[in-house]
């Protein structure tokens, strides 16, 4: 499984959009996919779906994605 997150814009909200880079696009609901057409994805570890809990990390599998508020990041990000 490869983790992909997309960012993306809702009113004042930053919404996070996860999704198993290994599932087959074409099966994603059109909201999704244009979020993928208009976004670019960062590569994220797989623990950050343990932050939203079991129940999130199963229905993740499931569908290949999950929409998500920001989390705190794991990896360090902006470090030289």
């Amino acid at each position: 499984m490869r983790i992909l997150a997309y960012y993306h814009r809702e009113g004042e909200d930053l919404q996070f959009l996860y999704i198993d880079g290994d599932c087959d696009r074409s099966k994603f609901p059109a909201e999704v996919k244009k979020i993928l057409t208009d976004g670019k994805g960062h590569d994220c570890c797989e623990t950050v779906l343990t932050e939203f809990g079991p129940k999130s990390e199963n229905l993740f599998k499931q569908k290949g994605f999950l929409f998500a508020p920001k989390v705190i990041w794991k990896e360090s990000e902006g470090t030289l």
